[in-house]
Protein backbone atom coordinates (compact mmCIF):
# COMPACT_ATOMS: atom_id res chain seq x y z
CA UNK A 1 0.00 0.00 0.00
CA UNK A 2 1.31 3.45 -0.84
CA UNK A 3 0.71 6.41 1.34
CA UNK A 4 0.41 9.87 -0.19
CA UNK A 5 2.73 12.64 0.97
CA UNK A 6 3.72 16.11 -0.28
CA UNK A 7 5.76 14.74 -3.20
CA UNK A 8 3.26 12.04 -4.22
CA UNK A 9 3.26 8.43 -3.06
CA UNK A 10 5.94 7.05 -0.79
CA UNK A 11 8.48 5.23 -2.88
CA UNK A 12 9.40 2.70 -0.24
CA UNK A 13 5.88 1.22 -0.10
CA UNK A 14 5.26 1.65 -3.82
CA UNK A 15 8.37 -0.30 -4.82
CA UNK A 16 7.83 -3.19 -2.38
CA UNK A 17 6.86 -6.50 -3.99
CA UNK A 18 5.07 -9.36 -2.34
CA UNK A 19 5.71 -13.07 -2.70
CA UNK A 20 2.40 -14.64 -3.72
CA UNK A 21 3.32 -18.27 -4.15
CA UNK A 22 0.60 -20.73 -3.24
CA UNK A 23 0.83 -24.41 -2.61
CA UNK A 24 -1.68 -26.37 -4.61
CA UNK A 25 -4.02 -28.66 -2.76
CA UNK A 26 -3.45 -32.35 -3.38
CA UNK A 27 -6.56 -34.45 -2.93
CA UNK A 28 -5.67 -37.96 -1.80
CA UNK A 29 -9.21 -38.90 -0.79
CA UNK A 30 -12.69 -37.62 -1.65
CA UNK A 31 -14.10 -34.83 0.51
CA UNK A 32 -15.48 -36.10 3.80
CA UNK A 33 -19.03 -34.81 3.17
CA UNK A 34 -19.35 -37.26 0.26
CA UNK A 35 -18.53 -40.23 2.47
CA UNK A 36 -21.22 -39.71 5.12
CA UNK A 37 -24.55 -41.55 4.87
CA UNK A 38 -27.64 -39.65 3.69
CA UNK A 39 -30.00 -38.32 6.35
CA UNK A 40 -33.71 -39.19 6.36
CA UNK A 41 -34.75 -35.91 4.72
CA UNK A 42 -32.09 -36.36 2.05
CA UNK A 43 -33.20 -39.95 1.38
CA UNK A 44 -36.70 -38.67 0.58
CA UNK A 45 -35.24 -36.32 -2.00
CA UNK A 46 -32.97 -39.00 -3.40
CA UNK A 47 -35.89 -41.40 -3.87
CA UNK A 48 -37.90 -38.89 -5.92
CA UNK A 49 -37.81 -39.18 -9.67
CA UNK A 50 -35.62 -36.76 -11.54
CA UNK A 51 -37.00 -33.92 -13.61
CA UNK A 52 -36.21 -35.83 -16.80
CA UNK A 53 -38.14 -38.87 -15.53
CA UNK A 54 -41.11 -36.72 -14.52
CA UNK A 55 -41.21 -35.06 -17.96
CA UNK A 56 -40.97 -38.47 -19.66
CA UNK A 57 -43.90 -39.76 -17.58
CA UNK A 58 -46.00 -36.69 -18.45
CA UNK A 59 -45.18 -37.09 -22.15
CA UNK A 60 -46.20 -40.76 -22.08
CA UNK A 61 -49.43 -39.89 -20.22
CA UNK A 62 -50.27 -37.21 -22.79
CA UNK A 63 -49.77 -39.73 -25.58
CA UNK A 64 -47.07 -37.76 -27.37
CA UNK A 65 -44.79 -40.81 -27.58
CA UNK A 66 -45.49 -44.49 -27.65
CA UNK A 67 -45.49 -46.44 -24.39
CA UNK A 68 -42.11 -47.99 -23.42
CA UNK A 69 -43.64 -51.50 -23.81
CA UNK A 70 -44.78 -50.61 -27.32
CA UNK A 71 -41.25 -49.50 -28.19
CA UNK A 72 -39.94 -52.97 -27.41
CA UNK A 73 -42.69 -54.57 -29.52
CA UNK A 74 -41.42 -52.78 -32.63
CA UNK A 75 -43.94 -49.93 -32.72
CA UNK A 76 -42.80 -46.58 -34.11
CA UNK A 77 -40.71 -44.66 -31.57
CA UNK A 78 -42.53 -41.34 -31.75
CA UNK A 79 -46.10 -40.69 -32.77
CA UNK A 80 -47.05 -37.37 -34.29
CA UNK A 81 -48.41 -35.05 -31.56
CA UNK A 82 -51.82 -33.55 -32.12
CA UNK A 83 -51.95 -29.84 -32.67
CA UNK A 84 -54.91 -29.08 -30.44
CA UNK A 85 -55.84 -26.46 -27.91
CA UNK A 86 -56.22 -27.53 -24.28
CA UNK A 87 -58.41 -26.30 -21.42
CA UNK A 88 -57.14 -26.78 -17.84
CA UNK A 89 -59.23 -26.04 -14.75
CA UNK A 90 -57.71 -25.22 -11.38
CA UNK A 91 -58.91 -24.13 -7.96
CA UNK A 92 -62.15 -25.53 -6.59
CA UNK A 93 -63.41 -26.22 -10.12
CA UNK A 94 -60.64 -28.75 -10.77
CA UNK A 95 -62.62 -31.35 -8.77
CA UNK A 96 -65.97 -30.53 -10.35
CA UNK A 97 -66.53 -32.53 -13.56
CA UNK A 98 -67.57 -30.96 -16.86
CA UNK A 99 -70.77 -32.22 -18.48
CA UNK A 100 -69.05 -32.30 -21.87
CA UNK A 101 -65.61 -31.26 -23.11
CA UNK A 102 -65.80 -28.11 -25.22
CA UNK A 103 -64.42 -28.10 -28.75
CA UNK A 104 -61.43 -25.76 -28.77
CA UNK A 105 -60.31 -24.31 -32.10
CA UNK A 106 -56.80 -24.24 -33.51
CA UNK A 107 -56.12 -20.55 -34.06
CA UNK A 108 -54.40 -18.96 -37.03
CA UNK A 109 -51.60 -16.83 -35.64
CA UNK A 110 -48.04 -15.98 -36.57
CA UNK A 111 -45.99 -17.56 -33.76
CA UNK A 112 -47.39 -18.86 -30.49
CA UNK A 113 -49.85 -17.36 -28.07
CA UNK A 114 -49.59 -17.08 -24.32
CA UNK A 115 -52.29 -18.95 -22.40
CA UNK A 116 -55.56 -17.11 -21.83
CA UNK A 117 -56.52 -17.20 -18.15
CA UNK A 118 -60.17 -16.72 -17.16
CA UNK A 119 -61.43 -16.58 -13.57
CA UNK A 120 -64.92 -18.01 -13.33
CA UNK A 121 -67.65 -18.61 -10.81
CA UNK A 122 -70.05 -21.53 -11.30
CA UNK A 123 -73.43 -21.80 -9.57
CA UNK A 124 -74.81 -24.89 -7.86
CA UNK A 125 -76.75 -25.72 -11.05
CA UNK A 126 -73.53 -26.00 -13.09
CA UNK A 127 -73.95 -22.84 -15.14
CA UNK A 128 -71.18 -20.26 -15.36
CA UNK A 129 -72.32 -17.13 -13.54
CA UNK A 130 -69.15 -15.05 -13.71
CA UNK A 131 -66.34 -15.08 -16.28
CA UNK A 132 -63.56 -12.50 -16.01
CA UNK A 133 -60.50 -12.27 -18.21
CA UNK A 134 -57.59 -12.43 -15.79
CA UNK A 135 -54.65 -12.62 -18.20
CA UNK A 136 -54.66 -12.02 -21.93
CA UNK A 137 -52.99 -14.19 -24.53
CA UNK A 138 -51.93 -11.14 -26.50
CA UNK A 139 -54.63 -11.71 -29.14
CA UNK A 140 -58.05 -10.17 -28.50
CA UNK A 141 -59.79 -12.69 -30.79
CA UNK A 142 -58.38 -15.62 -28.78
CA UNK A 143 -59.46 -13.97 -25.52
CA UNK A 144 -62.99 -13.37 -26.86
CA UNK A 145 -63.15 -17.01 -28.02
CA UNK A 146 -62.07 -18.19 -24.56
CA UNK A 147 -64.76 -16.11 -22.84
CA UNK A 148 -67.41 -17.33 -25.29
CA UNK A 149 -66.45 -20.98 -24.83
CA UNK A 150 -66.23 -20.83 -21.04
CA UNK A 151 -69.66 -19.17 -20.75
CA UNK A 152 -71.19 -22.13 -22.65
CA UNK A 153 -69.51 -24.83 -20.56
CA UNK A 154 -71.70 -26.79 -18.16
CA UNK A 155 -70.52 -28.35 -14.91
CA UNK A 156 -72.05 -31.12 -12.84
CA UNK A 157 -74.74 -30.05 -10.36
CA UNK A 158 -73.48 -29.83 -6.78
CA UNK A 159 -75.08 -29.91 -3.36
CA UNK A 160 -73.30 -27.24 -1.36
CA UNK A 161 -74.24 -25.87 2.01
CA UNK A 162 -74.69 -22.39 0.53
CA UNK A 163 -76.25 -22.64 -2.96
CA UNK A 164 -75.97 -18.87 -3.44
CA UNK A 165 -72.17 -18.99 -3.16
CA UNK A 166 -70.56 -19.84 -6.53
CA UNK A 167 -67.67 -22.26 -6.89
CA UNK A 168 -64.63 -20.25 -8.02
CA UNK A 169 -61.79 -21.45 -10.16
CA UNK A 170 -59.47 -20.61 -13.01
CA UNK A 171 -59.74 -21.83 -16.61
CA UNK A 172 -56.50 -21.70 -18.58
CA UNK A 173 -56.67 -22.03 -22.36
CA UNK A 174 -53.46 -23.26 -24.00
CA UNK A 175 -53.90 -22.35 -27.65
CA UNK A 176 -52.65 -24.42 -30.56
CA UNK A 177 -51.74 -22.24 -33.50
CA UNK A 178 -51.06 -22.67 -37.19
CA UNK A 179 -49.27 -20.05 -39.27
CA UNK A 180 -51.43 -17.97 -41.61
CA UNK A 181 -51.42 -18.91 -45.27
CA UNK A 182 -49.57 -16.27 -47.33
CA UNK A 183 -51.78 -14.30 -49.73
CA UNK A 184 -50.01 -15.69 -52.83
CA UNK A 185 -50.65 -19.31 -51.75
CA UNK A 186 -54.25 -18.55 -50.81
CA UNK A 187 -54.89 -17.07 -54.27
CA UNK A 188 -53.43 -20.13 -56.06
CA UNK A 189 -55.47 -22.53 -53.88
CA UNK A 190 -58.74 -20.72 -54.57
CA UNK A 191 -58.15 -20.48 -58.34
CA UNK A 192 -59.49 -23.49 -60.38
Amino acid sequence: MSLPNQRGFSRRLWARTFDLTMDSVKWDSPPSFLARPARAAERILLNQSSLADAVQQDVVKAGLVAQPDALQAGAPAVSQPENRSVLRLSGELATRPLLDQPELPVLTHLGGLRPTVVRLGVGWDGRVQHALLERTSGDSAADATALEIIRQVGFEVTTRLDPEQPTWGVATFYWATVPPVPAAEAATESAP
